[in-house]
């Protein structure tokens, strides 16, 4: 297959956009929910049987159209509880005092209105909400599909990736997912995920499997072999060849920002920008998805050289790994960062070209 140019498989309107009109970074022209929800414990919830579980920080954006919606009927049953409370009268005979709290659960009852009117006239409102089952369906399709069953916030999720530089988007599993962000720093995170490369390596594979489209059949077979030189305990080798497919797709189909007056000019620095999110929590419900998987994509591009005198970056390098091999860099963890990155990018260039209509 002969490579496109930049910017022709996925049009800047499409992948990594500025919307102009919100300053978002996205997919869409159409401004979007937002993700700011509270931060969730680090406890790992699997997910039921019946479907996937929706984390209750993904949710947070319906949190004003529901108090929105419900919050003057609310008010009301509360004024209705308070007006009739005074009025009930409390008897407690002497002999009943054993049984106090009965008689009290019988007073508070009389003043409550009728539950079951309350419950019914409360699922009518909720069925008002304008496009309810639409955003449900948007959160279940868009949020990362590892993370469903985990209490994730996102805005805690993305220093570790846009800054430390390790993918957390289709990879790894929810379990080490889980470990990852509770750990205090990138260090104790790269020794979990050395410790778990049995699984990531099939995580990894698992992902792969899911990348089809023609722009990338070339690289796949590439992928799955630098996996299995992973899984089998070759990480030089297989953090080599990790990084060079996923130089090869981003800088293909990912556009470079435009560059400023005076601004660097490197293909790999813009593409970099493009891709950086400033404010995580304005990132559209549209967008999570794939917006996160490319966020490590910024220490992935950084340029470093030895003539100036700057000590190498320790996150996953393309540039040292490819112009400045040294055995300092070529680590287990960074192995298994390369591997992670190389399932997780793919796999989301693979939504986002699905999405894409050809040109």
């Amino acid at each position: 297959m002969t490579p496109r140019t930049a910017g022709m498989i996925i049009p800047s309107q499409h992948a990594f956009g500025r919307d102009e009109r919100s300053g978002n970074i996205g997919t869409t022209d159409e401004p979007g929910e937002h993700w700011n929800g509270d931060p969730g414990d680090d406890e790992d919830q699997p997910p039921a049987k019946a479907g996937p579980v929706i984390p209750p920080e993904a949710l947070a954006p319906l949190r004003d159209a529901f108090t929105q919606a419900l919050q003057p009927q609310i008010d009301a049953w509360v004024k209705q509880i308070q007006i009739r409370l005074p009025t009930v009268k409390i008897d407690l005979p002497r002999s009943a005092s054993p049984k106090v709290n009965d008689h009290l659960r019988r007073a508070i009852l009389a003043a409550m209105p009728d539950t079951t009117a309350m419950l019914a006239q409360l699922s009518q409102e909720i069925a008002r909400l304008p496009r309810l089952s639409d955003r449900l369906q948007l959160l279940t399709q868009k949020y990362p599909p590892n993370w469903l069953g985990c209490r994730i916030n996102p805005v805690d999720a993305w220093p570790v990736m846009q800054d430390e530089g390790i993918p957390l988007v289709w990879v790894p599993r929810a379990g080490i997912l889980t470990d990852l962000l509770a750990s205090p720093d990138r260090d104790t995170r790269l020794k979990i995920l050395v410790e778990h490369r049995a699984a990531i390596a099939e995580d990894c594979r698992a992902v792969l499997a899911e990348v089809t489209h023609p722009e990338m059949t070339e690289q796949v077979p590439l992928g799955l072999k630098a996996i299995d030189a992973f899984a089998a305990g070759h990480h030089e080798s297989a953090q080599a060849l990790a990084v060079v497919i996923v130089e090869t797709v981003v800088t293909r189909l990912i556009p470079p920002k435009e560059p400023k007056p005076g601004g660097s000019r490197s293909k790999y620095t813009r593409i970099a920008a493009a891709l950086r999110v400033e404010d995580p929590e304005k990132v559209t419900v549209e967008d999570m998805r794939l917006t996160a998987a490319m966020a490590p994509i910024g220490p992935f591009f950084v340029p470093w050289y030895p003539s100036n005198g700057n000590p190498a970056p320790e996150e996953l390098s393309r540039h040292v790994a490819v112009h400045q091999a040294h055995v300092a860099h070529y680590t287990p963890g960074n192995a298994v960062v390369a591997v992670m990155l190389l399932a997780s990018v793919l796999r989301a260039l693979q939504e986002q070209l699905e999405l894409t209509p050809p040109t």
